[in-house]
């Protein structure tokens, strides 16, 4: 069970000058980036796998900034 942490994790999503996109976890040291969205959340969910092993899988949203 996760401690003191919540399951589901936030990414806000921008669009890269340079092309692609960019991605941030709220409240959480992580970043990703990738060209196309549904594989930023690939990537974002590789990211949480990373950062949070030997824990639950953990939900993640990406919020759109437009």
């Amino acid at each position: 069970m996760l401690k003191n942490e919540y399951k589901e994790i936030v990414f806000i999503v921008e669009e890269d000058p340079g092309g692609g996109y960019n991605a941030n976890a709220l409240g959480h040291n992580i970043f990703t980036q990738a060209n196309t969205l549904p594989v930023l959340k690939t990537m974002s969910k590789d990211a949480l796998h990373f950062h949070f092993e030997n824990e639950e899988d953990r939900t993640v949203l990406l919020v759109p900034i437009l």
